[in-house]
């Protein structure tokens, strides 16, 4: 499919698939980096900067809060059609199969309900152009930073992107750099057990009736399997950028000016004051109950995380954010 389907002629622009991945030696830390605070030039240079924000989750985690708050920032931040376009996870993901398949059965209902179906279904056929050829991904986002008094910083802030490699990343980051854009990943972690009772909760309300087998299913969803999962997610961010080029950050922790401002620091966006007690998405209302015993079982389960962050961060302030630690005692 041509790369043209957006609307916007696509560049046959060479994308090293080689390059050394190790952009940073260094453990990837939360809140460390450059002091922009101490370095004025750097921060003005940063507010004038095309930016698109790569968001990498974590699902359940805050991505549509922070969606609607930059997204709030009109004439400086545009997001395009939607949040999550969904096109890396279904490229690489680990449901990679599953999307495909959803993918089929959209066009098959397009074919049969519509009139010229895929030219009016803007969202299949914006998708299958990206999934077709990912210079009309990147020229997308382009033209929504392009004009010269108009918005300056774009970004997919599809929760499942974690599922990306590193190799990706690096070849998406190659692929603004001419384009005049920097990729500035965001990635948001939460207490793995408070994770998991979420999503169940959200999961009720989504499908609209209780389901008592819902933590069960949930448990044997693929990215509730791997033990180290954040970990892998922070070493593929280590491997394609600068610390200095990324926000890491803790659910429990964003709902705050200093956090919002560090993130804003990061993506180059002026600071301005954000609802913190407004929740989007929230599971808050669902009724399935998550006794003490699944808790556990589910802490000792993700306890390599726990390891990993209590030592990448300290174990004081880990145990002081995330109340899962109490369940590994």
């Amino acid at each position: 499919m041509a790369a043209n389907g957006c609307g916007r002629s696509g560049r046959d622009m060479p994308i090293s698939t080689d390059c050394p991945l190790g952009a940073s030696g260094a453990t990837f830390a939360h809140g460390q980096g450059e002091d922009t605070e101490r370095n004025p030039a750097r921060r003005i240079s940063d507010l004038n900067e095309r930016t698109f924000i790569l968001g990498l989750g974590a699902p359940r985690c805050g991505t549509t809060w922070l969606y609607s708050y930059l997204a709030s920032r009109s004439g400086v931040v545009d997001f395009g059609a939607k949040k999550e376009y969904h096109i890396f996870d279904a490229l690489f993901g680990r449901e990679q199969t599953r999307q495909v398949e959803r993918m089929k059965r959209m066009v098959r209902h397009a074919l049969e309900t519509q009139d010229q179906p895929l030219r009016r279904n803007d969202h299949l056929w914006r998708k299958l152009s990206f999934m077709s050829d990912l210079n009309a991904y990147y020229d997308y986002f382009s033209s929504l930073v392009s004009r010269q008094d108009g918005p300056r910083i774009t970004g997919d802030l599809t929760p499942a992107n974690w599922n990306m490699p590193p190799a990706q990343m690096l070849r998406l980051k190659e692929a603004f750099a001419p384009r005049g854009i920097r990729v500035r990943p965001v990635f948001l972690m939460r207490d793995p057990v408070d994770r998991f009772v979420s999503a169940v909760r959200y999961r009720e309300l989504k499908l609209k009736r209780r389901d008592k087998s819902a933590t069960i299913n949930a448990r044997a969803r693929p990215q509730h399997r791997a033990p180290s999962w954040y970990a892998d997610v922070l070493k593929s961010i280590e491997q394609a950028f600068d610390k200095d080029e990324v926000f890491v950050g803790f659910y429990e922790e964003m709902f705050s000016r200093g956090e919002v401002e560090r993130l804003c620091g990061v993506v180059g966006l002026p600071y301005e004051e954000a609802e913190f007690s407004t929740r989007v998405n929230s599971s808050t209302g669902a009724e399935t109950v998550v006794d003490e015993d699944l808790r556990r079982d589910v802490a000792r389960h993700y306890r390599p995380i726990y390891d990993h962050l209590a030592e990448t961060y300290g174990a004081e302030r880990m145990r002081a954010i995330w109340p899962g630690y109490a369940l590994l005692d």
